[in-house]
């Protein structure tokens, strides 16, 4: 049994224009650019440095045929405030997010499912992180 301080992931969405996506999963993945910094004085040992952060992740949602603004969403959409909440007040507010890549998982015995993967686009979410 779960603990008291255990988290289950809801109340998260995204928007396209105004219409706003309930999430049934997603993952994120912070990231670091990290560029060879070996030199005489690292006594034979290789050094990096952190660069440029980012973050890359997935969403999923309920696939809606009828939704046009679904439909047309494709790689390279930008979407500019998904939430990505733990409970109803804790989580990531307003990510900026560029879509990579989008697939459909079709279950016979379920509801039809979008999955889109994501990069950070211009988001500075170290900030947001040190907040969970």
């Amino acid at each position: 049994m779960a603990g008291n301080g255990s988290l289950a992931g809801k109340a998260g969405d995204f928007k396209l224009g105004s219409t706003e996506y309930p999430i049934t999963n997603w993952e994120l993945t912070p990231d670091i650019e990290l560029h060879d910094s070996t030199n005489t004085k690292s006594q034979g040992h290789r050094q990096v440095t952190g660069g440029i952060d980012s973050a890359n992740g997935t969403i999923t949602f309920q696939y809606d045929p009828t939704d046009n603004a679904i439909s047309s969403m494709k790689p390279g959409t930008e979407i500019d405030n998904a939430n990505l909440f733990f409970n109803d007040t804790k989580g990531l507010s307003n990510v900026e997010l560029t879509v990579k890549s989008i697939g459909m998982a079709v279950p016979v015995n379920g509801m039809i499912e979008m999955t889109f993967t994501f990069e950070s686009n211009g988001w500075d979410f170290s900030s947001d992180l040190d907040s969970l």
